[in-house]
């Protein structure tokens, strides 16, 4: 309800408050079973794997790779990779 409102992160704050195994699980399925959600899944976590070490590159702080995961996209990255087992 509150995404149809247009508050455009609600769906990755429920992603990441719920936190129960019920949505990992789901997630780990998906990511099993649906050769096109894990070919999605692994697209997103590389491209922003890719991001992150630019930013790094040219920001040796990494203040600019701390703003990019705690932004909306940054959380669903640490879901994802969370849930199929990466090292994130």
């Amino acid at each position: 309800q509150r995404h149809a409102a247009g508050d455009e992160g609600a769906y990755v704050r429920h992603l990441l408050g719920a936190g129960d195994s019920r949505t990992e699980a789901r997630i780990q399925s998906a990511f099993q079973d649906d050769p096109e959600f894990r070919e999605r899944v692994s697209r997103y976590l590389r491209r922003f794997d890719e991001m992150i070490a630019r930013a790094n590159e040219v920001d040796p702080e990494n203040a600019l790779s701390a703003t990019f995961l705690t932004s909306d996209v940054g959380k669903l990255y640490l879901v994802l990779g969370r849930a199929v087992g990466r090292q994130v």
